[in-house]
């Protein structure tokens, strides 16, 4: 049963309001994933969108300002309040409903939805896994998500799916050398040493302010740093340095989302990978801003897939 947020009125406009403050993906997110999804909801008036793993609710709100009714599900409370909070300073609470739930077990009826969203919401699952017990066939992990979201998906409705990308690559700021950035990321390491403490792992990796995203990941008892991706395994836990600071999550291959999303019955269309694509964009970049260094040029840092649930005669 899904457990609905709710607010009194008169804690909204209290002293101690739950600040609410959305800055998108970071400065990448901004130009190579924002504008993905402004184009994706911006026709969606009159529409039933699900916004799986809606965290804040930035998308939930971009759509229900577009005309859709919306229902956001996150299993995360403390962004739930938060998502409350962004819900009625945008005022569309008549617009927006937000549950307590997973999205690899969602509390909606089948063929309610006209599109969905997930948005790196699968970096926070496991690994696919099947199992059968008492005659029973079950999916969890990264393939129950696309399989419930196959589910509640009217036909010819459409999934936008956006995930992490290029693990292998550290993107920076780029007001350091690369030298110095690794030896940066080398003395923090030292720092964590064998620590399995999250809060101190978080903390020190919070130190690489000049590294916008990088990946590390437990080899014997130690973190390193990933600079290959192909030594990376499925479901495999990872520490995510991100623009907000650091974060655990798990891998996942491109391969292992198209597979995830055929075998639930969906189709993908089309991926994007957007990063600056050569130096003419970069250099234009950086004559306006210094936020990004030359990692973006041919790296991207999110993989965007436009997949659709076929009808019965497609």
């Amino acid at each position: 049963m899904k457990k609905r947020i709710t607010f009194l009125c008169a804690l909204m406009m209290s002293a101690n309001l739950i600040a609410y403050d959305y800055n998108g993906h970071g400065p990448d997110g901004e130009l190579f994933l924002d504008p993905y999804l402004k184009a994706e909801l911006k026709n969606v008036s009159g529409s039933v969108v699900l916004d799986a793993g809606c965290g804040a609710a930035p998308w939930a709100v971009e759509a229900a300002q577009n005309g859709a009714v919306v229902h956001g599900i996150d299993i995360r409370s403390t962004m739930l309040e938060q998502a409350q909070v962004a819900v009625a300073q945008a005022g569309v609470e008549r617009q927006v409903e937000l549950c307590q739930g997973d999205v690899a077990n969602l509390p909606f009826e089948a063929h309610h939805f006209d599109r969905a969203l997930s948005i790196n919401v699968g970096c926070n699952l496991k690994q696919t896994m099947q199992t059968i017990s008492a005659k029973k066939y079950t999916t969890s992990g990264l393939g129950a998500h696309f399989r419930e979201a196959q589910r509640v998906l009217k036909d010819g409705g459409q999934l936008f799916v956006t995930a992490p990308a290029s693990f292998g690559v550290v993107f920076t700021d780029g007001k350091h050398s690369d030298k110095e950035v690794n030896a940066h990321i080398q003395k923090v390491l030292t720092k964590i040493g064998s620590s399995k403490d999250a809060d101190v792992i978080i903390a020190n990796l919070k130190e690489l302010e000049e590294v916008q995203r990088a990946t590390f990941v437990k080899r014997g008892n130690k973190l390193v740093l990933v600079t290959d991706e192909k030594l990376l395994r499925s479901g495999e836990p990872i520490w995510r340095k991100n623009p907000d600071g650091a974060e655990l999550n798990y891998y996942h291959s491109e391969e292992e989302y198209l597979v995830a999303i055929q075998n639930a019955g969906l189709k993908c269309e089309e991926i994007k990978r957007p990063c600056f694509f050569g130096n003419v964009k970069y250099k234009a970049y950086r004559a306006e801003k210094d936020e990004l260094g030359e990692a973006y040029i041919e790296n991207h840092p999110f993989t965007i897939y436009y997949v659709t649930k076929q009808g019965e005669e497609s």
